[in-house]
């Protein structure tokens, strides 16, 4: 009988690649898979009642209603998604809470560095923390670049040459879709994760944050204006965290005919295209080295007490726009010297499947040696799954969601025949949601699932199945 396997998917962008590779790995070993919209996979895995779920961080809270997931079979594994970048230490262990891993089977981390930090802090998680990496950082490998290849033609043939800016100013530039400030939803977190209100230096710490990365966001505002001038010829593509205020950016940036704000697609894609990456403590800036694309971080007054430090170790430090014309002139030359080797020890104690057997295989060997795992009740084929599934969602909640899909994808023609403030309704109602996932189609999860078969030649099967059990939401099988 199989073992099913329950990958719940927050953010496109970030996570569907490595989802779907870590899914074709499992479907090679006999697993079911179970992917899509995490609240969608959630309902999944409490109806089947049985199987593996992999969450996307440590923290019980975020899928409520698999807090009693012993009360009916579920194994619960997870690896932070958040869990490579973080201020300090104690920033990091107050996200993973050490002490409240009981639910989970496996606490899956990116590096050996980040597990010590658990274990010294709980000895009692020592047989079950596991350093595998990330099969995100799977993906950037030299093997994976037929995986892109079709994204980043097509993204080189709309925008030519071009320099791509990756930003992670939320803190500052607060999403006017989650109905609050930053404050209020660091206040409003940690009521709920902690049952307790802000401390006062707790406050004080996120208050002095956004507006530490408020002069960001003005400083890259203004930057973007000087290279707009001085290189009218080439592109700079913007883009934004999935948090951020996008709409804030497109009027900061308004008029820069060669400036757009772009969030759509996979990182990596526009990566892959681009001459070179800017930014300052985002996580990109370590996936641009990781492809080997030159890796600019500018700040023209950088805080550690605010910004996550590991990004910025890797590529070139500017601190003003005069030292980062000359990179750039670089760069358009062809002169600029890589740091991909010189700074590959830095990265391993942090993501341990820098080198070695991928990330998304260390996973897979550490679940498979998991003892008395629940199976199906049925006989163990996708048709008994399915058929178990077949009400999960109603269709008055699938209809719903489709009409929602349209008004946002047709909201500029709503704006010009139903005006301004239907138009604003809509995208503050529904666009926050939609910014994260856009959607997810059976066609994109099968084609996926083929272009990882060529890149493991030996253990491919050309044979999948991809059903729809609810919105944007799929079971594989074999």
């Amino acid at each position: 009988m199989e073992r099913i396997l329950y990958l719940p998917i927050e953010t496109i962008a970030r996570e569907l690649d490595a989802k779907l590779l870590l899914a074709h790995r499992a479907l090679f070993r006999g697993y079911s898979v179970i992917i899509g919209h995490k609240s969608n996979v959630f309902k999944a895995a409490k109806q089947l009642g049985y199987g593996i779920y992999f969450s996307k961080d440590h923290d019980i809270e975020s899928s409520p209603i698999l807090r009693n997931s012993n009360d009916y079979g579920l194994i619960r594994t997870a690896l932070d998604e958040e869990g490579l970048t973080f201020i300090d230490d104690k920033f990091y262990l107050d996200r993973a809470k050490p002490q409240k891993l009981e639910h989970l089977k496996i606490v899956f981390t990116w590096g050996s560095y980040q597990r010590n930090l658990l274990v010294k802090e709980n000895p009692s998680l020592e047989t079950k923390v596991v350093a595998v990496g990330n099969p995100r950082f799977d993906l950037l490998r030299p093997e994976f670049k037929p995986f892109y290849e079709s994204a980043r033609e097509k993204i080189k043939k709309t925008w030519g040459s071009y320099f791509l800016i990756n930003t992670r100013f939320q803190a500052g530039n607060f999403s006017r879709n989650y109905g609050c400030n930053y404050l209020e939803y660091q206040e409003n977190s940690s009521i709920k994760n902690r049952g307790r209100s802000l401390l006062e230096e707790e406050r004080y710490f996120f208050l002095e944050r956004g507006k530490y990365y408020k002069k960001k966001f003005d400083q890259y505002s203004e930057m973007l204006t000087m290279l707009s001038l001085r290189y009218p010829d080439l592109n700079f593509i913007l883009r934004p965290h999935p948090s951020e205020d996008h709409e804030n950016w497109k009027e900061a940036l308004k008029g820069l005919k060669n400036v757009h704000v772009i969030f759509e697609g996979s990182a990596i894609d526009w990566i892959n295209g681009a001459l070179a990456v800017i930014h300052t403590g985002c996580t990109t800036g370590i996936e641009s080295w990781a492809l080997q694309k030159p890796v600019i971080i500018y700040n023209p007054d950088p805080n550690d007490n605010y910004e996550t430090a590991l990004p910025n170790k890797f590529g070139v430090g500017v601190t003003n726009v005069d030292e980062l014309y000359g990179v750039l002139e670089n760069i358009i030359a062809g002169k600029f010297q890589d740091t991909f080797e010189k700074q590959s020890e830095v990265a391993f104690p942090f993501i341990e499947s820098i080198k070695g057997k991928l990330s998304a295989e260390r996973i897979m060997d550490a679940l498979d040696n998991l003892p008395d795992i629940p199976t199906d009740v049925f006989d163990g084929t996708g048709k008994s799954i399915q058929k178990k599934l077949k009400d999960m969602e109603s269709k008055k909640r699938a209809i719903k969601f489709q009409i929602i899909k349209w008004l946002l994808k047709y909201h500029l023609i709503i704006r010009k025949f139903a005006g301004k403030r239907a138009h604003n309704f809509i995208i503050d109602k529904f666009k926050n949601q939609f910014q994260k996932f856009p959607g997810l189609s059976t066609k994109s999860v099968y084609e996926k699932l083929l272009i990882f078969d060529l890149i493991f030649p030996n253990k491919h099967t050309n044979n999948y199945s991809v059903k729809r059990i609810a919105t944007d939401t799929y079971l594989i099988d074999k």
